[in-house]
């Protein structure tokens, strides 16, 4: 039976609309279903063990990695109206490093109350205990007795391979001499890089340690440039005498692995 006019131009809107589907479909539908999975495309899948994580992504799950642990934080005072921080933080992961993570300072006296806070960021190495230091924070007349340090941002933990991780240089550190501990305290030693890559912006701190075990002073210096198989001779001192007697030292260098070409 023939169609009428009515049925061949119902015939025609619907062919015109399946064929709008088809190209809708080309375009969009049918690649969003089939293109392969990516570790930025906001869901689970491919090897990714969470969303956009583990599996073949460069970045570890919150689940597989254990959480930075802040040993002690502390304020150190320069003068009597401004003091340095510092937090000793331990990272148990073995090839997981942070870029870069924000934490906050807060400082409060005898009672509680509190005083003044300094926020930053910092990056996190692969496997190893180092140390967040802020230096010159104003406190005023007041006396700093409690510090309290934090991370205020969630770590996005990279994966460092095994190769990577046997490249990056182990810097040493020898001839510590520490001398007008009563006066004007000075210490004295020797970084040296034995490995064939150039490191930049080393950040080295020193904790002086007394009896009890804990820290009783704690500075910090910087080295602009430490060359392949060098090594540079650093400083650091304390405006006025240590409150105890020094038994232990601890020279921590810190550098950002990322920045070295290997």
């Amino acid at each position: 039976m023939a169609l009428t006019w009515a049925g061949k131009r119902q015939l025609t809107v619907m062919g015109i609309i399946f064929g709008a589907i088809l190209i809708v479909a080309s375009f969009y539908i049918i690649p969003a279903v089939t293109k392969a999975p990516t570790c930025s495309d906001g869901v689970q899948n491919g090897t990714e063990t969470g969303v956009d994580c583990g599996g073949k992504c460069p970045t570890f799950c919150a689940f597989e990695v254990t959480k930075p642990i802040v040993l002690w934080s502390q304020a150190f005072p320069v003068s009597d109206t401004v003091y340095n921080l510092a937090a000793y933080v331990e990272n148990q992961n073995t090839n997981a490093a942070v870029n870069s993570i924000s934490y906050n300072f807060k400082i409060y006296d005898s009672n509680y109350v509190f005083i003044a806070e300094h926020a930053g960021s910092a990056f996190i190495p692969p496997k190893g205990n180092f140390v967040i230091f802020d230096a010159g924070v104003y406190v005023g007349n007041r006396i700093p007795v409690h510090t309290k340090f934090e991370f205020t941002s969630s770590p996005n933990w990279l994966k460092v391979s095994q190769a990577t991780m046997d490249k990056i240089p182990v810097l040493t550190v020898s001839d510590q001499d520490l001398t007008n501990v009563g006066t004007i305290p000075t210490l004295v030693a020797k970084v040296s890089n034995h490995s064939v890559y150039t490191v930049n912006d080393v950040a080295v701190v020193a904790i002086l340690s007394g009896d009890d075990g804990n820290a009783i002073g704690v500075s910090q210096t910087t080295i602009d440039t430490l060359n392949a198989n060098d090594s540079k001779q650093i400083f650091f001192t304390w405006p006025k005498a240590l409150n105890g007697v020094v038994k232990k030292i601890d020279i921590i260098p810190k550098f950002d692995y990322s920045s070295i070409k290997f």
